[in-house]
């Protein structure tokens, strides 16, 4: 419905004004807005103004290789979609999906986390699976999740999925208090 992607001489994300109309919501304290977008390519059933439950940070308009394009200087995450450190930072799930191999050999993977600063990392295994494959998969997982985390990993036979047939990224106890 709406694409960013990564400028060359910038971590920020820039959206792509032909592939969708992109609005934002309202600014929450923090600086946050929630991302509302509208398909240009999707004629048969377009998305209209769907509010996608993902929330940035939006940049400063700046002059140089995206001039006149929104720029977002952070992807804080979905609503209720983070885990919480030790110290209280928040780290948005949006950070942790790794757009790298690291995930390779897994069916599907999941987050609990029942008291701050520790997380329990839930994966099904494919038959190609190779227990080797877990340390990589926790020194990566740690590099995103920083030190403030006790990190488990736990094989499942199976990732519990939701009424609608999908797998549930994230299993928090935690309330809505951080």
């Amino acid at each position: 419905m709406v694409l960013a992607a990564q400028g060359r001489q910038s971590d920020h994300l820039y959206f792509w004004p032909t592939y969708g109309f992109v609005e934002f919501g309202a600014e929450d304290a923090e600086g946050h807005r929630e991302v509302i977008g509208t398909s240009f390519h999707n004629h048969v059933m377009p998305l209209v103004r769907y509010r996608t439950g993902d929330f940035v940070k939006l940049a400063r308009p700046r002059d140089g290789e995206f001039a006149g394009m929104i720029e977002v200087e952070a992807v804080t995450g979905r609503e209720h979609e983070f885990l919480v450190s030790a110290t209280g930072r928040r780290i948005s799930l949006t950070a942790i999906n790794m757009h790298d191999r690291i995930f390779d050999g897994l069916l599907a993977v999941q987050f609990y986390q029942a008291r701050a600063g520790a997380v329990e990392f839930r994966y099904e295994p494919a038959s190609q699976w190779h227990t080797g494959r877990e340390s990589s998969i926790r020194a990566g997982l740690l590099e995103k999740l920083g030190s403030d985390f006790a990190l488990s990993m736990r094989a499942v036979t199976e990732i519990e999925k939701t009424a609608a047939g999908k797998h549930r990224w994230l299993i928090t106890e935690l309330k809505n208090e951080f």
